[in-house]
């Protein structure tokens, strides 16, 4: 192989020699061998997956290893670790794999817009990752918690001696594999396969992971086609693919079952046998772009891994597409289906919109204006709604609540957004049961991320207050409530374990709580660094709701992701928020909503009094962020006014400073992006085909959107 010296940095580390154990989470070979989604992904482990992994450590470890008395793992696995050149690299094995690691990031950095490095972690024997132990036994592996690949490079040794599988080639396909498992978890597929697993058998989520395991074989073989030296060579040469492909051949389930003096028992099969995983990476190679092959995709299918990796490097680019008769044509010649189990294929280049429709359907489309599926950052579907009545959401049951919710939901999409993020309840959990529903198809609606409830301090801007004493109010609307760190960081688990895909911190007062002030701090600094450690090892985002200044120079100093409000945000504030690439979702057309309706229907004047003394404001810091660059995504507190009205925010947001195209991009590529997602926000391979179409151009008259003609979810016909 040809490669240039990479010269090592901060994502480079030598962890040395470490104590720990066992914890979950990692993987074994890399999550080449050992059956690890379980882990991984945060499934429940039950009897069946303790037999699958007991089996699996006898061929794989040996004879008399016992995987399952190894100990605790610790969450700070840099704690005992070194970085830099001085340390990391300075061995032959360990300088190929850097150089091997450095070729990735240069072939991924140009492929992925932003692409987020993951570490490279070189360990001797045992040591600790964010994912429990790192021990040599389990060969390399990637973390999803602390994004990073670990490494013991005696394992090359073993992939010589053991597995019968000698050259660079067949090394570096294992690390440009683990590699493959970061694109999953950035992109988001990862987390996919863990809320799919939940609601299915052992052995159909094995079968997910197996796909998994597939698709990383695919992006390695993506790499290895696409890598080249800084004088243009390629890096593979002559040989080299052979290599890889014993490599392939030599860790493929069947066959280390059989090496093992097993029956293969296909059920059982989490990594692939032999020859899917060499016709996995044979098409990775052949193509040389990114994966199109979802995992809803049978390996079996006779199809390339890829053909356009423009699906993550189009984010924030011009989601409009317009069709014409002769796109008609075009579709109307396709003889395969565009989209594929909802998700957008390519056939010659050509992008195309239905699923298991008759292409002539496709001419009710010709002349419109299309753009990828609206996302709205900043909703409360599963919620009463506001009104005068402050009482209104403990008078709801849970249940009633979902059902209201489920209403919401479903003319929210039919306003044009399949995506939410959803911010909040008073009713904790209530928008998981909701986004399940609508997961399993129970009910219409967007696709949702919830938050699951408020982490607050008591009495802030996240409780219900004014009603009843706090202390009386039902649980189920204080499961956020934290007075310590220790108490933010365990109600923050809470949150996680029962369902949250990401935290929503209230880290200053509310206009729309009852004695608390937008200016002024709630959650400490401590607190909100607090729940960003353990939301951020999790792989999960947060998001701070914060009015004022300090509030919001805590959140970002705390390293929360996004900004909920920035209302009162001033110059340093802002320029704070460019400096660390803090998302702001700022709100701002529903205070023109409050003054109006809010003093017709008699809300509390202590609402509309801060809501005057924040909406300006918001307009004034809105217009700042843009000319300023600031990263802001599309978000309208669609629940404050009735659902169903999100797209009236873009007028304000072309008003006070973005051009059209940019609050367009606010709500596809840049929402997606927003949230950490690879999988929606733009009408390309990969991605869910959800799409919006609208008789008028958007970019002429942005409010056309607040009417949209037909709506597209995952292929489906929405209206």
């Amino acid at each position: 192989m040809r490669l240039d010296d990479y010269d090592p940095g901060d994502d480079i580390r030598d962890l040395g020699r470490g104590g720990g154990g066992f914890g979950g989470g990692g993987g074994g070979l890399g999550g080449l061998l050992i059956g690890f989604l379980p882990m991984l992904l945060g499934r429940k482990m039950g009897c069946g997956t303790i037999l699958l992994l007991g089996a699996l450590a006898f061929f794989v470890l040996g004879p008399g290893s016992n995987m399952l008395s190894m100990g605790g793992g610790s969450a700070d696995p840099m704690a005992d670790g070194r970085s830099g050149a001085n340390v990391a690299c300075d061995t032959q094995a360990e300088r190929f794999a850097c150089n091997v690691f450095g070729s990735t990031h240069q072939v991924w950095g140009e492929l992925i817009n932003g692409y987020q490095k993951p570490t490279l972690n070189f360990f001797t024997d045992q040591n600790r990752s964010g994912c429990g132990a790192a021990q040599a036994a389990m060969g390399p592996f990637y973390c999803p918690a602390d994004q990073g690949v670990y490494l013991d490079t005696a394992f090359f040794r073993e992939l010589d001696q053991r597995f019968g599988a000698a050259g660079d080639a067949a090394q570096a396909y294992v690390v440009a594999h683990e590699v493959g498992h970061h694109i999953q978890t950035i992109s988001g597929i990862s987390d996919q396969v863990r809320r799919a697993q939940g609601q299915r058998s052992q052995a159909e989520g094995n079968a997910l992971q197996v796909r998994m395991e597939l698709q990383a074989d695919c992006y390695a073989g993506v790499w290895a086609a696409r890598a080249r030296t800084a004088a243009g060579q390629p890096v593979m040469e002559p040989g080299d693919m052979e290599e890889a492909m014993r490599a392939a051949n030599a860790i493929g389930d069947d066959t280390l079952m059989r090496s093992a003096g097993q029956r293969p028992v296909p059920e059982s099969f989490t990594h692939g046998t032999s020859e899917q995983r060499m016709t996995w990476l044979r098409r990775g190679l052949q193509t040389g772009t990114r994966a199109s092959a979802t995992l809803s995709i049978p390996p079996s299918e006779r199809r390339a891994c890829g053909q356009s990796f423009g699906g993550i490097a189009g984010v924030g680019g011009n989601p409009l597409y317009r069709g014409g008769a002769a796109d008609r044509r075009r579709l109307e010649r396709c003889p395969h289906r565009p989209v594929h189990h909802g998700r957008v294929r390519t056939h010659q280049g050509r992008r195309a919109v239905r699923q298991g429709a008759r292409w002539r359907d496709a001419g009710r489309l010709v002349g419109l204006h299309r753009a990828a599926g609206l996302i709205d950052l900043h909703t409360h579907l599963a919620d009463l709604g506001q009104s005068a009545d402050l009482a209104a959401p403990m008078k709801a049951s849970p249940a009633e609540t979902v059902l209201v919710g489920a209403r919401n939901a479903r003319v929210t999409l039919n306003a044009g957004f399949t995506s939410v993020r959803d911010v909040g309840t008073y009713r904790g959990l209530t928008d998981v049961t909701l986004r399940n529903a609508i997961d399993r198809g129970d009910v219409p609606g967007p696709r949702m991320w919830v938050a699951g409830a408020y982490l607050t301090i008591p009495k802030g801007g996240g409780e219900l207050n004014g009603v009843v004493p706090n202390e009386q109010l039902p649980a189920d609307m204080r499961l956020g409530v934290a007075a310590t760190p220790e108490e933010a960081a365990a109600r923050t688990t809470y949150l996680l374990d029962h369902g949250a895909d990401f935290i929503k911190a209230i880290a200053t007062g509310a206009v729309l709580a009852i004695g608390t002030e937008p200016g002024a701090p709630e959650l400490t600094l401590d607190q909100l660094r607090a729940i960003v450690k353990v939301a951020h090892a999790r792989g999960k985002k947060v998001t701070a709701h914060a009015h004022g200044a300090i509030g919001i120079r805590n959140a970002i100093n705390a390293g929360v992701d996004s900004i909920e409000h920035a209302s009162l945000a001033d110059e340093a504030t802002l320029q704070l928020a460019k400096k660390h690439g803090t998302w702001l979702a700022m709100d701002i057309y529903n205070g023109t909503y409050i003054d109006d309706i809010g003093a017709k229907e008699g809300w509390p004047e202590e609402y509309l009094r801060k809501n005057r003394e924040t909406t300006d404001a918001q307009r004034a810091a809105f217009r700042r962020a843009v000319e300023l660059g600031v990263n802001i995504g599309y978000a309208t507190d669609a629940g404050v006014y009735p659902h169903g009205l999100n797209a009236r925010q873009f007028r304000n947001m072309v008003k006070y400073g973005m051009t059209p195209m940019q609050a367009i991009q606010s709500a596809t590529g840049r929402a997606s992006e927003e949230m950490g997602r690879g999988d929606v926000g733009a009408i390309l391979p990969g991605r869910y085909a959800d799409f919006v179409a609208v008789k008028a151009d958007p970019l002429a008259d942005i409010s056309v959107l607040e009417k949209i003609d037909h709506v597209m979810k995952g292929g489906i016909p929405v209206r």
